[in-house]
This record gives structure tokens, sequence and C-alpha cells, in this order.
């Protein structure tokens, strides 16, 4: 299996002492969980546990868009990039059958990409789905050997232009201003809302929302009040904690609250819809 939708696993060990100890391991996104606990270590995990090789996971990915009721897939960076898209791409995910793999980081997606790119583009595999790897733009862009356009694998950044436009463009793109991640491309009212859940636990995050108003107009979450750098940084402090917790929490509630009544005409997002037209589920 390359991934799971849901599901748990149980290490049970017994010591020297003949003590029975357990460790949990949540499935639901494991190639990412397993990364972070290798740092999280530095040294010999407390298990001795394997992920599916690249070549295993890849021959996987490509049977399953070669048969004739072929899945699609999205490749993306993290967690909550998959929180978010199994919110806006539901009915996809139930009807279109596609899949979703977060892998860990924007190395790992350049990874999944090379691997998938020569028998993608061999013309005696007869390929029917589709997949698309997504990475944000980070300060330092580093581009990708050997890219080249094909009609069933994707490879593209997310880029917020400075006219508030969140456009997708390929991976190799020239344009590298401003770095994006997926929280400046998001919906502003939806994100503000999103936002106030959090005031009582940050003092800094409160103090700048109650003294800001809201923007009017604006397309994107990047824009939702007009701050300056330093203000920036707040919020960008509050997404960047060490142990990468906001961004999860942050991406649950925001799809909470986007799943009630009051917010039905925010659907989706543009470049959203972008993603569904590139892989024929729109």
């Amino acid at each position: 299996m390359p991934i799971t939708s849901n599901g748990s696993a149980t290490a049970i060990k017994k010591n020297s002492k003949n003590e029975v100890t357990t460790l949990f391991l949540n499935l639901y996104n494991y190639r990412e969980n397993i990364i972070h606990t290798k740092k999280h270590y530095k040294g010999p995990l407390p298990i001795d546990y394997n992920i599916k090789s690249y070549n295993d996971l890849v021959q996987s990915i490509i049977h399953s868009i070669m048969n004739e009721d072929s899945y699609n897939w999205i490749i993306c960076e993290g967690q909550s990039e998959k929180i978010y898209f199994e919110h806006y791409f539901k009915s996809e995910i139930n009807s279109n059958r596609l899949r979703l793999l977060p892998v860990g980081g924007f190395k790992e997606v350049n990874k999944i990409y090379n691997y998938l790119s020569t028998p993608m583009k061999d013309p005696d595999y007869n390929i029917k789905g589709k997949v698309f790897c997504l990475k944000d733009t980070d300060e330092q862009i580093l581009t990708v050997e050997n890219y080249a356009k094909d009609k069933n694998l994707f490879y593209e950044r997310l880029i917020l232009k400075e006219d508030d436009t969140s456009i997708l463009v390929d991976v190799n793109d020239v344009l590298a201003s401003p770095p994006t991640e997926i929280e400046d491309c998001l919906n502003p009212y939806i994100f503000w809302q999103t936002l106030l859940e959090f005031l009582d636990e940050y003092d800094e995050l409160n103090n700048l929302l109650q003294t800001k108003p809201q923007e009017d107009n604006e397309m994107y979450s990047a824009n939702f009040i007009d701050l300056t750098r330093g203000e920036k940084k707040i919020v960008k402090d509050f997404f960047d904690d060490k142990e990468g917790y906001n961004k999860l929490l942050f991406a649950k509630k925001y799809v909470e609250i986007a799943s009630k009544p009051i917010f039905e005409s925010y659907k989706s997002l543009e470049w959203i819809d972008e993603i569904k037209v590139k892989l024929k589920l729109k």
C-alpha cells in the first residue's frame, strides 16, 4: 500500500526486564511521520520499522494509473496540505479515485517526481491516470533537472503575485518571489475566522488582530489584513512553531469552519479549480 487513508499500528516489545512496552504509530500520514520521528530522536529509533522504498511506491502508483479504472494522484509536501485538500477535493476523492500523498518536504516531492518521470513518459506504458506534484515557493529556488511538461505528469509551484493573484507555475519557472506557502493562498475570510480561534493562546497575535481591520476584496489570505514586515513575522512565527503543530491545528480548524453552511459560497479556490481542470476532474 503506498498510502493509508486511516489506520494505526502498535509495536509491542519486551525489554531485558521482561516488561512489555507499546508504541503507537499513526498511519494516516506515515511517510511524513517517520521523517519527523527520525529528526526528533536524532539517532536510533525506539523500534525498527521501515516504509516502502521509493521503487515500490512508484511501482504502486504506476500500476494504479495504468488500470482501466485508473487513479489520479496529488503529491504534496506535508500533512497540512493534505488536510486542506481533503476538504477542497472531497467529492473528487470519493467519485474520481483521487488520492493524496504528503511525503514530508519538497526534497521528497522532487524525488517522487524523478522516479515517476521515466516510466510515465515511456510510450510502452499505457498511462490513463494523472499525477500532480505540488510544492511551495521557498526563498531559495532549487531547479529540477530533466524536467519536461507531460500530459499525465505535472510538477508545479504555488506562488502569490504582488497583485494578489495566486497562480500555479511550472516548478522551474523563473518567477521566484515572494516565498509562498499554502497558508498564504487560502480564503481570506475563513482564514481570519480561523485565526480568531487561537487568540487566547497567543498574545501577540491577539494584539495584532484587535488593532487591524480586515481588508475587503482580497482574493487570498496573504493579504487578509494590511501588515508591516514585523507584523507579518508575528503571523509567520505562529505557523512556524518548532514542532509544526500550529499548521496542523490551524488546518483542521480552517476546514471545520469552511464546512459550515455560512461559507457555502466559498466552496473552492481558483488555483484548486485549476488543478481539477489539469487532472480532468472538472
